[in-house]
């Protein structure tokens, strides 16, 4: 049980901030990037150092406080109401080393502060497709982005991370320090403490890269789509591409043939200036489009193309599934969603997943916790709630999901869970790793004390 006294004591050994719901600023302190639940937590901690971390940790374990853990807020699943919330946007650690081309960087680095800091040196990372997402989030639970059929998920590039765990102790976890809890952070979340660094090995990128989008009118569906899958079935590793439905905006940036309707988009990122005019020829295919956003352009600007990346806050509901294949059937479900079931305010993504997965470096794939797809595609439906309703969102895609259901392989990804599909964590996982999860949880967190998120138990002893 808190006291004022105890709470006094907290504030004063903090370097960061303290704030209690009748503080200014608590209200946006108290809401994550992303806008998709409320929540009431009695004390938040804006830490500034690690020591800070080790100090919040400590007070909530030692008050029985529900511990939520922030770091963007991109990946936030469950509230932490009447607890403890841990802010760790204040981190902001970005310590480059070309020649090794590894990349030390805090809790709140997003992708954007770190491609803007690697990419003059020819140097990436594999981000998402959204560049406000935080670096650590993102790649704890994965990382499927626009450069996975080249280089793969961003886990694997971890090699090293700082880690404060349920105890209070700082550990540096590596091939040679605590292996078993850098292999579970490959992937596995964050379940087993709080990453406030992680040590990522980067990819040599120096020139620009093909991407961006191009539009077409709904009734061209069925043409674009069979066409898709043709294209994409000739594409090397070096591309990945995209076939979307996407709800589009009013707006002027829009030819009247979209703007404000439901359209049909192609995309792709192509890493390799060799064949970059081959593959821009080869969108020949697709016809005259509506809207083209093709061009070449330095890949810091390619994790800027999706709208979600320019906004200040954000309220979405997403969840993604795979297909099998791009099947007759596949496709058809797909038009009928496009032309019939599509909400308002949706977007529904295929992704083209293949190529290598796998890390380009000579050796074996490193050990990690993800399960990597084994899907030719991923299938990725994302709804605005905050302008259609919470309800009509989520049952906007399970409709979608029920509709398309014998053409998906059932796998799940653990970055794309949502805090109401805690039951399916564990499928999120092969069995053997999520028994090795859990036997890593019970070591590092035997008392659960992390669990605002999508949850990994601890074994039982």
């Amino acid at each position: 049980m808190t006291t004022p006294a105890s709470i006094d004591a907290l504030q004063a050994a903090l370097t960061g901030a303290l704030l209690q719901p009748s503080d200014a600023g608590y209200d946006e302190a108290r809401a994550p990037w992303l806008r998709i639940i409320d929540q009431h937590p009695a004390l938040i901690v804006e830490a500034a150092i690690t020591d800070d971390v080790v100090l919040a940790i400590t007070y909530a374990r030692t008050h029985s406080l529900p511990l939520g853990v922030q770091a963007t807020g991109h990946g936030i699943t469950k509230a932490c109401d009447g607890g403890l919330l841990l802010k760790l946007n204040k981190l902001t650690t970005l310590d480059l080393n070309v020649a090794a081309r590894r990349v030390r960087v805090g809790a709140g680095i997003s992708w954007k502060e770190l491609l803007a800091k690697t990419q003059p040196h020819g140097l990436v990372g594999p981000s998402g497709q959204v560049d406000s997402v935080g670096v650590i989030g993102y790649t704890l639970g994965g990382g499927i982005g626009w450069l996975v059929r080249k280089y793969g998920e961003a886990c694997e590039y971890v090699v090293g991370a700082t880690v404060v765990l349920a105890s209070g102790e700082v550990v540096h976890a590596s091939a040679t320090e605590h292996p078993d809890l850098l292999w579970a952070l490959r992937g596995g979340g964050g379940n087993l403490g709080v990453v406030v660094e992680l040590e990522l090995e980067l990819l040599s990128e120096p020139d620009d890269v093909l991407a961006g989008l191009r539009w077409y009118p709904l009734a061209r569906v069925t043409e674009v789509l069979r066409r898709y899958r043709d294209w994409a079935a000739t594409l090397a590793p070096a591309t990945s591409s995209v076939f979307r439905l996407v709800s589009v905006p009013d707006e002027a940036q829009f030819p009247d043939s979209i703007r404000g309707k439901t359209a049909c988009v192609v995309g792709l990122c192509h890493a390799d200036p060799a064949t970059q005019a081959q593959v821009r020829a080869s969108l020949d295919v697709f016809g005259e489009p509506a809207l083209d956003q093709v061009k070449t352009m330095p890949y810091p600007k390619v994790a800027a193309l999706d709208p979600a990346s320019h906004e200040s806050h954000a309220a979405t509901y997403n969840q993604a599934t795979f297909l099998r294949e791009l099947s007759d059937e596949a496709m058809a479900r797909l038009v009928e969603i496009g032309q019939s079931k599509f909400p308002p305010l949706f977007q529904l993504e295929v992704a083209q997943l293949g190529g290598h997965l796998t890390p380009a470096v000579a050796g074996p794939r490193p050990d990690q916790a993800s399960r990597t797809p084994t899907a030719p595609f991923m299938l990725h439906a994302i709804g605005m709630p905050e302008k259609s309703g919470w309800e009509q969102v989520k049952q906007g895609i399970a409709d979608m999901f029920d509709h398309l259901a014998p053409v998906l392989t059932g796998e799940l990804y653990y970055n794309y869970l949502r805090g109401d599909k805690q039951a399916e964590v564990a499928t999120a996982f092969t069995e053997s790793a999520f028994l090795r999860l859990q036997e890593v949880k019970r070591r590092y967190d035997p008392g659960n004390l992390f669990q605002l998120n999508l949850n990994i138990e601890p074994a039982a002893r």
